[in-house]
């Protein structure tokens, strides 16, 4: 016995099966949208065809059809996604065209894009096509022109640098750079000559420093006089060091300061007055009295004071400075010379 089993579509059609004749797979309608099959019944040579609500777009196959072995041509991939626009202004380019194969940025728009007169692509490809997917984006693709006059693809020059750039304008200078320790001998930049580089003639020669001298009464370690070379100095015993210790060559070919000098020890006999005391390292200020004399390194102090009955003015300390004495109160501020006033 025959019999019909009728079931409801999604799109509230009535599909039909026939006992004994049951067809290709049924298929619910996507979320959004429907499917109708023709004959209903889904038997070979069956169709379903796929549609979508107003305000939604179909993504997948929108037409199946039922084959002798009762499957479906394809797979079932159909989804109905919300219709977006897409941005135009997302696939313009610099120095190209944009035409649309229709008024509306909707989904399935597609959008040419091609160098404008005067310009040329940079890889050999004139022009390509990007689709408005039904998210709102464009699907992927890239172009990129120049203009016809352009250079591109700046020599080299051993010891230089330059700025990196995707082209360079027709009369437009390129400006190279001698790298540190190096120094340029001869010009610096090339120009750009309808689409052709003038003649390189750029070269950067390794700079050098003057020879340095050894400070009287001192020492120097170090011969080098190339960049970044660095010469030390010291001095004979009991003299001290006046500058920078270390020198380094410098890129522009000087040193990094000038020679040190090797300056002396101060003597207490230099001192205008006073006795002094070896072991408490003092001096008894005396006015016109000889001193026996000791030798004070540089940057040295000893603490002046008066005998009994002369009242102290001025600093109670002298410091020895360049192989001077001077009067030392505080490093901000200057001393006075200490006197012994009879009281």
């Amino acid at each position: 016995m025959n019999f019909c089993l009728y079931r409801w579509t999604g799109g509230g059609e009535r599909e039909v099966e026939r006992g004994g004749e049951r067809g290709c797979e049924f298929f619910e309608a996507p979320e959004n949208g429907n499917v109708i099959y023709d004959p209903v019944n889904r038997t070979v040579g069956s169709t379903a065809t796929f549609s979508c609500s107003s305000g939604y777009v179909l993504s997948g196959n929108a037409h199946l059809e039922c084959l002798e072995t009762k499957v479906w041509n394809a797979t079932n991939d159909v989804s109905c996604a919300q219709e977006n626009y897409c941005d135009v202004t997302l696939v313009q380019v610099d120095n190209a065209d944009v035409t649309l194969d229709q008024s509306t940025l909707v989904f399935g728009t597609v959008a040419t894009i091609s160098c404008s007169s005067g310009n040329v692509p940079i890889d050999g490809t004139r022009e390509i096509q990007r689709s408005c997917l039904g998210n709102g984006d464009w699907s992927d693709g890239s172009l990129t022109c120049i203009p016809s006059d352009a250079c591109r693809n700046p020599p080299e020059i051993e010891n230089a640098s330059r700025d990196v750039k995707l082209y360079y304008a027709n009369g437009e200078r390129l400006l190279y750079s001698c790298n540190p320790g190096y120094a340029s001998i001869s010009n610096s930049s090339l120009q750009c000559v309808d689409g052709n580089w003038t003649e390189a003639n750029i070269r950067c020669k390794a700079v050098q420093c003057p020879a340095l001298d050894t400070p009287v009464n001192g020492r120097k370690d170090g011969s080098g006089t190339g960049y970044n070379d660095r010469v030390e100095f010291s001095c004979d015993q009991g003299l001290s060091l006046h500058g920078e210790s270390v020198l380094t060559c410098q890129g522009d070919g000087t040193w990094s300061a000038d020679v040190p000098e090797c300056t002396g020890s101060c003597d207490s006999t230099d001192l205008p007055y006073g006795d002094v005391n070896e072991d408490e390292r003092t001096v008894q200020v005396i006015p016109l009295r000889e001193l026996v004399g000791t030798l004070t390194r540089n940057g040295g102090y000893i603490r002046v004071k008066c005998p009994e009955g002369y009242e102290h003015r001025g600093s109670r300390y002298m410091k020895c400075q360049e192989g001077e004495w001077m009067p030392y109160r505080r490093p901000s501020l200057p001393g006075r010379p200490p006197l012994c006033i009879n009281v």
